[in-house]
């Protein structure tokens, strides 16, 4: 290797090099590493490779709106729980040579069965680690933008983010007993996919065209008919209905398909009014004759929509599913090592 002066320089030592980053690796993988990098090691690695997943959110990137206050005028227009914001340990990033302190945000809905933000699809790649911020207050605008663009694709929020219109609220919670009928479950239609809890008779509307329904919409029909819901009993609705959230249909078509790998069958989606909380709604999945789903898998409760609530059983199960998956996957990779060669 030649110099700029014309001096000779020593040929780096790849291999050991690499010798070096393959021990380092395979102790990482054990969960104990003897040896770990040094800060100043760590340092000099990021002149060659950049630490940090995703670029750091920037004033210009996250926009002029205070998705803070936002958050709050959302949850004060819904009369629910406000939004509450965890400031994680500051993190050492190695940038250029040099050691630099970044932080992180986490940002909780209560109204969303305690949903994290950043979360996949909002302001965190499949994969990804979430992006870090030079300061505690763009860390915490940067969770409040995805938590506000999720709850506003939710309830069509409307805020000042969008000329100041006001935000519909629900006056008139839906009706509910205090606590789910001890026979919900049995009630069960068992060609339908859906349960809904007990409600008075509400005339209902299909979610095709119109306006978005908002979190005080009744419960809607099939969407090839329309009627009232029978007075103290349990309704079934079919897979089209709760169809207020634009991600539901793909999540529950992935669900489908999850279920069916593991041969786990597809659920129904039991939907009630919460007991412990007037005026949201809890949701379960119910898998007929399957004793290999853990006990309490996807039971959620403190969602402001029905749509919300099966959304949130739906990430469950597929949360589930996809590690199921992996583990059995990793199973046969090691009983099978040779099968992809």
């Amino acid at each position: 290797m030649d110099s700029d002066e014309g001096v000779d320089v020593i040929p780096v030592p790849w291999g050991r090099l690499k010798a070096w980053i393959e021990a380092q690796e395979k102790a990482e993988q054990s969960g104990y590493n003897p040896n770990p990098p040094t800060k100043v090691q760590v340092a000099a690695l990021s002149h060659l490779v950049d630490f940090m997943d995703e670029p750091e959110p920037t004033p210009k990137s996250i926009g002029k709106l205070d998705y803070v206050s936002e958050l709050m005028q959302l949850a004060q227009s819904k009369s629910v729980a406000p939004p509450m914001f965890r400031d994680l340990a500051p993190i050492e990033v190695p940038v250029g040579g040099v050691l630099l302190q970044r932080w992180r945000t986490v940002c909780t809905l209560p109204f969303a069965n305690n949903k994290e933000f950043p979360c996949p699809g909002y302001g965190l790649r499949e994969g990804k680690q979430p992006p870090l911020s030079k300061s505690k207050k763009l860390s915490k605008q940067y969770a409040a933008k995805y938590a506000f663009l999720y709850a506003k694709n939710h309830f069509g929020a409307s805020t000042s983010s969008n000329g100041g219109a006001p935000v519909a609220t629900n006056t008139s919670p839906p009706a509910r007993n205090p606590t789910p009928d001890s026979n919900h479950n049995n009630n069960n239609n068992n060609n339908n996919n859906v349960s809904v809890g007990h409600t008075s008779p509400a005339k209902v509307q299909a979610p095709s065209g119109g306006a978005p329904l908002s979190p005080s919409s009744t419960l809607p029909s099939p969407s090839s008919s329309t009627g009232d819901l029978t007075n103290g009993g349990s309704s079934a609705a079919e897979d089209t209905d709760f169809y207020d959230s634009k991600t539901l249909p793909s999540l529950l078509d992935q669900v489908k398909k999850e279920t069916k790998i593991l041969k786990l069958g597809y659920p129904i989606f039991d939907i009630f009014p919460d007991p412990e909380t007037p005026g949201m709604y809890a949701g379960k999945p119910i898998f007929k004759n399957n004793s290999r789903i853990p006990e309490g898998l996807g039971y959620i409760k403190g969602a402001l929509t029905k749509a919300l609530a099966k959304e949130l059983v739906a990430e469950e199960i597929l949360q589930y599913c996809k590690a199921q998956r992996k583990r059995l996957e990793g199973l046969m990779n090691t009983f099978n090592p040779l099968e992809k060669e």
